[in-house]
């Protein structure tokens, strides 16, 4: 899985490509080296990612991996796909590597391709709740693997958009 041709943005949408599955007990990561996922973490019993998780190729985030993402959907999609999503905000948090806080932000984005979310433009039209669940599950998955994870803001589309761009890595083609 090389991604290196594939474009950030398409018609003002981001192409993600899914790490983890909704319902998934195991964290996998893409691994750049070898172009290939791996198992990153397993989960504590009774624990599931409540959403796809992925990154936008072609980005480099403070951490050094490239931006997070969290793909709002009842549907859970295969590890490795390639999901083109509609950003609508941003959670802002800090994590601790290495024994210090570094950013390590998640854009949250809407598969274009599911209609039935199109009324789905902004944070805002998320239940609260789903919006808490999202930064306790970071929280409690990160605790469990005795790393410190701090939600701190939340942006809105414009500003995750300017996030993103602000992290695209440009690549050179020989």
């Amino acid at each position: 899985m090389n991604f290196q041709k594939l474009p950030v943005l398409v018609n003002n949408n981001i192409h993600v490509i899914v790490e983890t599955t909704k319902g998934s007990s195991v964290k996998y990561g893409y691994d750049s080296k070898v172009e290939a996922m791996e198992v990153r973490h397993i989960l504590t019993n009774g624990s599931a990612f409540p959403f796809n998780f992925g990154f936008i190729p072609l980005t480099v985030a403070e951490d050094g991996d490239p931006l997070d993402v969290i793909i709002v959907s009842d549907l859970p999609f295969t590890m490795g796909v390639l999901v083109k999503c509609r950003v609508i905000g941003a959670f802002l948090a800090k994590q601790e590597k290495d024994g210090e806080l570094i950013r390590n932000d998640r854009i949250v984005a809407v598969p274009v391709a599911d209609k039935t979310l199109d009324y789905i433009t902004a944070m805002e039209d998320l239940n609260e709740s789903y919006l808490k669940k999202i930064e306790n599950f970071f929280v409690s998955y990160n605790k469990a693997r005795n790393v410190k994870f701090i939600p701190t803001i939340r942006l809105e589309s414009s500003k995750a958009m300017q996030l993103i761009n602000k992290h695209v890595k440009e690549v050179f083609y020989l």
